[in-house]
């Protein structure tokens, strides 16, 4: 189910190309720069209460307080819609600063708007991370993967064909977090109904502190992470350079949401294996879970790999050039790292070691910032690309490290590098099958061998773990 959400979520690539088509390299540039800087103030704004919310809404549901749960997350609801509407109000009155700093003054209106929908949008976020602790996704799915995506949708298609311009958009999302937190809000009232809830709210208020400010900030510097290079390139380059290099970074986020289906349920599940102190179960079911995503992402850094213009071209053929699609590539290997052996990151945050993923969040974002600042004056914008790429790597790598000094877990297994060997070579012989026919129909060939081969060796070893760990059910 959550991995049908995340299918469905990718629905955000699609409509930013209909965006894109309609507003132009530029218009592109300024709604991506002004949804970016919103986004980062929104994750502050929530002060990390949904993932303190969620392991206090678990400690309650442990302790077999099921009828404290609703009156509890009322409560932090409350906390957070007071603090997102302060944070809302001052945006408001200083978005001119904000676009002034990031030399694009442009930005102020739309993020005028944008600030108003901040208490609908947290509030979104601290209901639906309530319902993770029953393990049930499917109303998580409808929230944040289809609601609140085909509202922003089919709003902004219709407000861009009357008024085509950044501040419209601005207006949809708006209005898609006032939806989808109504639709949040009834689904908690379905799985928590006031019926079965007596008896005041019961606040670990140590928890719901540590929690929210252990996962919260992580979360925080993870965004700013994540859209730290288009800041600095608003320092750099114009609008519609920022466009053509943000389309680059939407396709590539697909990898970067396909984690997404695997880290709330994996994190739940590794923390009650390493609580019960079932080292070979948990071994298995992490071999388990990093062999699917790197299936999923081995499959989809191929295809960019592959036909890198083609995706550029659906957003316009502004978008299209040999440059972009070199930086298509770079961002595609380092999100790929990010989303497989990544998974460190929520299972050392949630067996207690969360510093450790703070801790590299924060290098992770020195280190971006730096190479950025040295990278971008002496190599544009493949040197923005390196820049974003290479500290996911190094960082990666550190956490997986860490992971078996604290937990005893190997995140990359026999079992993986089977996979890698099977990509390689379904690459290899798709990338020779392209230079020998590379017209339209060759395409076509590429996709059809890569696709199968990849299946095939998918099949073949998916199943197989590492040997000595026992089968989960």
């Amino acid at each position: 189910m959550n991995a049908l959400g995340i299918i469905i979520k990718a629905s955000r690539t699609v409509y930013l190309i209909l965006f894109s088509r309609i507003l132009g390299a530029e218009g592109f540039g300024i709604y991506l720069l002004a949804f970016a800087v919103q986004e980062l103030i929104s994750k502050f704004a929530i002060l990390g209460l949904n993932w303190g919310g969620k392991q206090v809404v678990g400690s309650l549901r442990a302790q077999g307080k099921d009828h404290s749960i609703r009156p509890t997350v009322i409560r932090i609801l409350g906390i957070t819609l007071a603090f997102a509407s302060l944070v809302a109000l001052v945006l408001n009155q200083n978005a001119e600063w904000v676009a002034a700093l990031l030399g694009q003054k442009s930005l102020a209106g739309p993020l005028r708007i944008f600030a108003v929908g901040f208490p609908f949008l947290c509030g979104m976020y601290v209901l639906v991370y309530s319902f993770r602790p029953k393990l049930n996704m499917k109303y998580e799915m409808w929230v944040t993967s289809i609601i609140e995506p085909v509202s922003v949708l089919l709003i902004g298609i219709v407000f861009l064909l009357r008024f085509r311009n950044v501040e419209v958009l601005a207006y949809a999302h708006v209005a898609a977090s006032i939806i989808a937190f109504s639709a949040a809000a009834f689904f908690f009232n379905r799985i928590y109904p006031s019926a079965e809830s007596h008896g005041g709210a019961s606040i670990d208020w140590k928890m719901l502190l540590n929690g929210s400010a252990a996962m919260g900030g992580m979360e925080l510097v993870g965004n700013l992470q994540i859209r730290i290079d288009l800041f600095v390139l608003a320092l750099y380059f114009p609008p519609s350079i920022i466009g053509i290099y943000g389309a680059a970074t939407q396709i590539v986020s697909l990898l970067r949401k396909s984690k997404a289906a695997f880290d709330p349920i994996l994190m739940p599940i590794a923390q009650g294996l390493y609580l019960r102190s079932d080292q070979e179960r948990l071994q298995g079911e992490v071999s388990r879970a990093v062999g699917w995503a790197m299936s999923i992402g081995l499959g989809l850094l191929g295809l960019m790999t592959l036909i890198p213009a083609q995706l550029l071209g659906l957003f316009g053929t502004e978008f299209t050039g040999a440059i972009f699609s070199s930086v298509l590539i770079i961002l595609a290997v380092g999100q790929f790292f990010n989303m497989s052996l990544g998974l460190s990151e929520g299972i050392l945050a949630i067996t207690g070691h969360a510093y450790v993923s703070l801790i590299s969040a924060v290098m992770l974002v020195i280190a971006e910032l730096a190479l950025l600042l040295l990278l971008i004056p002496a190599w544009g914008l493949k040197g923005a690309a390196v820049a974003a790429s290479l500290p996911f790597v190094g960082v990666t790598i550190w956490r997986v490290m860490q992971t078996k000094r604290l937990l005893g877990i190997r995140m990359f297994t026999g079992a993986q590098a089977r996979i890698v060997v099977t990509w390689v070579a379904c690459l290899a012989l798709a990338l020779l099958v392209h230079v020998i026919s590379p017209h339209a129909w060759g395409i076509n060939i590429v996709l059809s061998v890569f696709v199968f081969l990849g299946g095939y060796g998918f099949v073949s070893w998916r199943f197989r773990l590492p040997t000595g760990v026992k089968r989960s059910t």
